[in-house]
């Protein structure tokens, strides 16, 4: 592999360490073809399109190989970044000129009123693309145990950036992810995947993703989207660098007659049929699936404090303080790195990427913490009721028994930071 972004979500990751061959083979797997490049960190899709080749100079294709930047230079606007109210929920895909299919999780509990989807988010060497955005008119089916959603998708965004041909037959090695992590303009992923196991469902692939990925397409050598990207196995005190993938296969297989079968089989979906059975939200459901990597291990430091927010200055002048959360959060979560010495207190049911998620829901919410002059250096309570505004309808679900949030919180003129723990104090009666 010649070319990636040396920007990896978490460096901490052992990206090339020992992993189960892939379970896909044939007696004629070298006449199958496969991509050019079957190891890739995140990496801008147009930035590989634009330099023709994933090969190192010198290396010699084989005769089954298929370029990546080709296939990417037909498909790189058919993945969409969906946003509601200025917050990205996940990634999604064209299946026909206004219809996308996306991971359910990532939109249940949202008004689909304010959501809307941009194609064609794309950043090169020398070119940046905002995309085109489209309104979400509402979803036209779901379903929670699969984890998928199709939606419906004012003004046919596919007939402007085409739209994915299906497969669900394929049987891929290495596919490549294309997702949108983090807000970034469109990604591609390339890494191992291996299929489901006789009771599954779900393929288990290791591309480099985080959050945002989810929705994302994985295609094969011919450019068919094969699957969705899910999230990783929930995990709540190690990084997981397995992912799980929704195979297309397993959507037909289960209703062959609901519409990616009916699109597969060619066959058109009429446009009252959509207009009928459309829905403005889907209500949230429990699952054992995470798509949130905000826990990062490299910014661990001594004494298991974690740099939330570095300090940014312009000109010796500090313009935002730094926030570290100390290690005394291992007192009220109980998956925090480290070893517990002092006596457990009240204790959040969250695991680590959700814990960083709320402390970044409480500084943000919280205007001391952005305050460029904080002068009291003595350690004070603040305290922060629990509302579905202020976190979210996901996190205001896992904090059901909790009435508020306290933080307790000291400014260190000395690192430019605030230090802080933070622990529920739980509802009456609980």
């Amino acid at each position: 592999m010649s070319i990636y972004n040396s920007f990896y979500s978490s460096n901490s990751k052992s990206y090339f360490s020992a992993i189960a061959s892939s379970s896909f083979h044939s007696e004629y797997e070298s006449l199958k073809p496969v991509f050019d490049v079957n190891r890739m960190r995140q990496t801008d899709v147009l930035k590989v399109v634009e330099s023709k080749t994933s090969k190192l100079p010198g290396q010699i294709s084989a005769m089954n190989e298929v370029s990546l930047a080709s296939v990417l230079q037909g498909v790189k606007e058919c993945v969409g970044v969906v946003s509601s109210e200025g917050t990205q929920l996940g990634s999604c895909c064209l299946i026909s000129e206004d219809l996308a299919i996306l991971a359910c999780h990532s939109i249940e509990g949202v008004s689909l009123s304010d959501t809307s989807v941009d194609f064609g988010f794309l950043r090169g060497d020398l070119e940046f693309f905002a995309g085109i955005s489209y309104k979400v008119k509402g979803v036209v089916e779901y379903d929670p145990d699969l984890d998928y959603a199709i939606v419906a998708l004012e003004d046919s965004p596919g007939k402007r950036h085409r739209f994915f041909s299906m497969d669900v037959c394929a049987c891929v090695e290495a596919p490549a992810l294309l997702h949108h992590p983090l807000s970034k303009p469109l990604q591609v992923s390339v890494h191992d995947a291996e299929a489901p196991g006789f009771s599954d469902t779900c393929l288990r692939v290791f591309h480099d993703s985080d959050y945002g990925s989810s929705g994302g397409a994985y295609i094969s050598p011919e450019g068919n989207l094969i699957a969705i990207h899910l999230g990783s196995s929930l995990d709540f005190d190690k990084f997981n660098l397995q992912r799980l993938a929704l195979p297309l296969s397993a959507i037909f297989n289960k209703n062959p007659s609901a519409i990616i079968g009916s699109l597969v089989n060619g066959l058109s979906i009429n446009p009252c049929w959509i207009q009928d059975r459309l829905l403005e939200t889907i209500p949230v459901f429990e699952r054992d699936l995470i798509d949130r990597e905000n826990f990062d291990t490299s910014r661990l430091i001594e004494y298991n404090q974690y740099r939330l927010r570095d300090p940014v200055c312009e000109k010796k002048q500090l313009i935002l303080p730094g926030v570290i959360i100390e290690g005394y959060q291992i007192k009220h979560t109980p998956s925090w790195p480290g070893t517990r010495v002092m006596k457990q207190g009240s204790c959040f049911k969250l695991n680590l990427d959700e814990t960083i998620e709320l402390a970044l829901k409480l500084i943000e919410s919280e205007p001391i913490f952005s305050d460029p002059n904080p002068k009291d250096t003595t350690p004070s309570v603040i305290e922060i009721p629990v509302d579905k505004q202020r976190f979210g309808q996901v996190l205001y679900k896992k904090l059901k028994d909790v009435d508020s949030v306290n933080i307790y919180a000291a400014f260190d003129a000395k690192k430019q930071s605030w230090e802080m723990h933070f622990f529920p104090r739980e509802k009456k009666g609980k």
